[in-house]
């Protein structure tokens, strides 16, 4: 047996070796995916409380206007109903300082397809409306790709009963024994 050689003062030199080195990257690795996932998931639900403020702000307004004019269908597609009715709230101008989200509404109105909510991530739409009824859509307008997507809760939708549910098909599939309604209050849940 071949004696190994000890440094002078009689003591093996001290280190880390090639694979305790391998081990620590892995676990930071490790632990930085799963931080990373539960930061985007975290970023999405906040996201979603940006969605529902402008559906609930443009429920509000049509039921305004529909207080005031015994209908829902101003005749042009709601943009009657929301734009005079959410001008009059404060912060609500087009062009409004979006840092001012928690003093108003929360909603812009100047969307292409209706409105665009106080922080920018979704675009709402009236995409039902009648003389007693109408549906609400909150789509993504940001973050639709990539890890900033929100792949469990596609486009919200609030209809003129209350029912608050989503459209389309989520990235992540339901889990075994889920169903959409429980799906959708996870969605909606703040």
């Amino acid at each position: 047996m071949i004696a190994a050689r000890l440094p002078a003062g009689g003591r093996r030199a001290r280190g880390l070796t090639l694979v305790e080195l391998m081990i620590t990257a892995a676990v930071i690795a490790i632990l930085a995916v799963i931080a990373w996932n539960q930061y985007t998931q975290q970023a999405a639900k906040n996201r979603r409380t940006d969605a529902i403020r402008a559906l609930l702000a443009a429920q509000v307004a049509l039921e305004r206007y529909r207080s005031d004019n015994g209908t829902y269908d101003d005749g042009a597609g709601g943009a009657t109903a929301l734009g005079s009715y959410m001008q009059n709230e404060p912060g609500s101008a087009a062009g409004s300082n979006p840092d001012d989200c928690g003093r108003n509404r929360g909603y812009m109105v100047g969307g292409s397809t209706g409105f665009i909510s106080c922080r920018g991530y979704y675009e709402i739409a009236v995409t039902t409306l009648t003389a007693s009824t109408y549906t609400l859509q909150a789509t993504p307008a940001m973050f639709t790709s990539g890890d900033q997507e929100d792949k469990r809760c596609p486009d919200f939708t609030l209809t003129h009963t209350g029912i608050k549910s989503y459209a389309g098909t989520p990235k992540t599939a339901l889990a075994s024994g889920e169903t959409k309604e429980q799906r959708a209050r996870e969605c909606w849940s703040q």
